[in-house]
């Protein structure tokens, strides 16, 4: 893995409807990848598809790396297991933002794209 390639790792959901299950493990092992990190403004991460359906979770955190201001680019993210998966992050720009998308290689990046501006369009997001 290149020491550029940027990195995220999986996190626990900080809640699931009214209760509270952010898990307190989270924190630590999502420090011990912290390296130095750069990045456009990006408005959020998620995991999207194929990849969110393996690690069983969308929210992820950067942890370091260099994400290039480019429609797509390769990265890794580690499950709750710490195994590493190969991925690619889709930047999708609506509204003056920048919303990033990790999915699998294998994944139609048009279509995911699509599929995101879409949604970001029906829900207004700002």
């Amino acid at each position: 893995m290149e020491e550029e390639t940027p990195t995220f790792v999986i996190n626990h959901p900080s809640f699931l409807g009214l209760q509270n299950f952010e898990d307190e493990s989270d924190e630590e092992r999502i420090k011990s990848y912290l390296k130095p990190k750069t990045c456009p403004t990006i408005r959020s991460f998620y995991v999207h598809g194929e990849l969110e359906n393996r690690l069983g979770f969308d929210i992820c955190s950067f942890v370091s790396g260099k994400i290039k201001d480019i429609d797509e680019q390769d990265s890794i993210i580690f499950d709750l297991e710490d195994k590493s998966h190969e991925s690619k992050i889709i930047l999708v720009h609506y509204n003056k933002r920048i919303y990033g998308y990790l999915v699998s290689k294998e994944e139609d990046s048009k279509k995911i794209r699509h599929e995101m501006l879409t949604k970001l369009e029906k829900y207004k997001c700002v």
